[in-house]
């Protein structure tokens, strides 16, 4: 998966990043943790304070398009994000834990 950055745009108010991107993949749609983790590596971003809030599948397309939220400290990404988006994520992790364990 290659990710292309759209916009990476300082809130300086908020303490966050605001990235749009897009991305290519060649077999299923990507999830957002392995998006998240390459989307860290090629900015350079800490993980724990970086979200996923959006990503978009193109019909008919492999390709997706999202938005990201990267904070300066994890406490502001608590504060300000939707709770909703962590319990997604919480829940989604241990899903794929109890599959591996079986």
């Amino acid at each position: 998966m290659e990710i292309n950055i759209i916009s990476n745009e300082e809130n300086k108010l908020l303490g966050r990043k605001e990235i749009r991107f897009s991305a290519a993949h060649e077999k299923e749609t990507e999830s957002k943790e392995n998006v998240k983790t390459e989307l860290c590596k090629k900015l350079n971003l800490k993980p724990d304070s970086t979200i996923i809030i959006r990503i978009n599948q193109h019909f008919g397309e492999k390709r997706i398009s999202g938005l990201a939220h990267s904070y300066e400290k994890k406490d502001d990404m608590l504060k300000y994000e939707q709770q909703h988006l962590f319990k997604r994520a919480e829940k989604k992790s241990a899903t794929v834990q109890d599959a591996a364990k079986q």
